[in-house]
């Protein structure tokens, strides 16, 4: 009988204990709070389309892209194949560009890299396209540059430049060091 009692108080004690223990380390233990890494992206996305609008409601650009990827530390947006469109005060889509990759920089700065095409969409430009192998877009201003060699394609002129700025605003583009044009009078 006292081996009995013996055997019960050691069982209860075995299963005190048990409890116990699972009661420190499984549910009452703290939830951990894990910091992230600043080398990953806080997010990514595949196949996205973003807008951005005027205070007064009106679309100014809008971003579409094959693969997006968010870094927070560095507060930097990776894009893939990206399109940016930028419209007008009327609404109407005026500039078509594309390249290969990008790099949005905060909220304004868009570091576009790899093949990048601007193309003009109003009819009675005398522009149609701008090539280039690296462009900066500053979204606020309306300002893009570029230090790599440019060639500008209008109506009747190929045109080329080591460099070039110009504001998609009011529709300038300037060309700079070695300047090399070809131009077509048109026939009557």
């Amino acid at each position: 009988m006292t081996f009995q009692r013996l055997g019960i108080i050691l069982l209860l004690v075995v299963t005190g204990y048990a409890g116990w223990y699972l009661l420190q380390n499984y549910y009452q233990s703290a939830d951990v709070q894990v910091a992230p890494d600043g080398e990953k992206a806080l997010f990514s996305a595949e196949g996205i389309k973003s807008a951005v609008f005027s205070p007064d409601g009106k679309i100014s650009y809008d971003v579409t892209s094959s693969f997006l990827e968010y870094f927070a530390k560095i507060d930097e947006t990776h894009f893939t194949k990206p399109v940016v469109m930028i419209y007008g005060d009327n609404g109407e889509p005026e500039w078509r560009i594309v390249s290969n990759a990008a790099i949005l920089r905060g909220k304004q700065v868009l570091e576009m890299t790899g093949k990048v095409r601007i193309f003009n969409l109003l009819p009675q430009s005398t522009v149609d396209s701008i090539s280039t192998e690296s462009a900066t877009l500053e979204l606020k201003s309306h300002d893009f540059w570029s230090d790599d060699e440019t060639t500008l394609v209008g109506k009747m002129a190929l045109i080329r430049g080591q460099r070039m700025k110009g504001n998609y605003g009011n529709h300038t583009v300037e060309l700079f060091d070695q300047v090399k044009g070809r131009y077509e009078v048109p026939e009557e």
